[in-house]
């Protein structure tokens, strides 16, 4: 793997910041745009999108989410053609998705898309598959591709491997990098009492090429991966460890849903953006 050049601190996009990326650019060095999100019915971005990536000077990176490279009974390749299209019309220096599958076939039914980035089991089988994908993702974009750690509501018994030794194995045979998302391994810490440092030290973190910070909140006693808060102080804690340990480490993104970007109760306001994307560069010396 060759290490893609550095970026700095990114913002991943949602169309609730359109305004905010053209007009406060100074806040962020790289935009991560989901592209399943910004396209048409023939994955071409629709009008809206068009007209807002015309007018973007930033470097750009893609992070979709519809690849369901886990999903065992069918590969989807349109959409791998599809991402390949974006990369050849905004050049990304790398692109990315999770390791997760959100599609399933159900009996007398298509694939349907869950809604949920589900974990794959980290076993054999499910690692050749997935290793075979990977490669075939990088071949058809001719792009370097990482794949995002999972946040896991559940754990899966009887699996042959962790998911430190899975994504190691996976991006080695492959030669892919990994996203890193740290609030992901805090979720899991929290939920499933982890040890999110043990999980950052068992990782090959050569391979990491970015990574993400978000904020969440917990429901019934379950603290859910939301994307609805500022990033968690423990989750700085975990950047600043990972940063002086991952040397090729390219960006750093934060990440808001679309539906949490506001400046009322419960949402996150455009100077909390701006002053998280703050707080990535002076963690970073970007």
């Amino acid at each position: 793997m060759q290490a893609p050049r550095r970026l700095g601190a990114g913002l991943s996009f949602q169309p609730a910041l359109a305004d905010f990326a053209l007009e406060r650019g100074e806040a962020f060095d790289f935009l991560e745009i989901v592209p399943d999100v910004l396209w048409d019915a023939n994955a071409e971005p629709n009008e809206e999108a068009a007209q807002f990536l015309g007018h973007v000077r930033h470097p750009m990176v893609l992070h979709s989410i519809g690849l369901s490279i886990g999903s065992a009974d069918a590969f989807d390749t349109a959409h791998v053609a599809a991402i390949a299209r974006w990369c050849e019309a905004l050049n990304p220096p790398w692109h990315s998705d999770h390791l997760s599958f959100v599609k399933m076939a159900f009996v007398k039914m298509d694939q349907v898309n869950t809604g949920l980035t589900i974990p794959v089991p980290y076993d054999e089988e499910v690692l050749e598959m997935i290793v075979d994908r990977t490669r075939r993702v990088q071949r058809e974009t001719g792009r370097l591709f990482a794949l995002e750690n999972n946040v896991n509501y559940w754990t899966t018994p009887g699996e042959d491997m962790d998911e430190p030794t899975f994504l190691n194995r996976l991006a080695r045979a492959a030669d892919c990098g990994l996203l890193l998302d740290l609030h992901n391994v805090y979720c899991n810490a929290r939920n499933h009492g982890i040890d999110p440092y043990a999980f950052i030290d068992a990782l090959d973190l050569d391979r990491v090429i970015e990574l993400h910070v978000a904020g969440g909140s917990e429901v019934g006693g379950v603290y859910l991966d939301a994307h609805d808060s500022a990033t968690p102080e423990p989750v700085w804690d975990l950047l600043r460890y990972t940063l002086a340990r991952a040397p090729n480490v390219a960006g750093v993104v934060f990440e808001v849903f679309n539906t949490n970007i506001g400046d009322g109760v419960g949402e996150v306001g455009l100077d909390a953006i701006e002053a998280e994307l703050g707080r990535i560069r002076d963690a970073g010396r970007f």
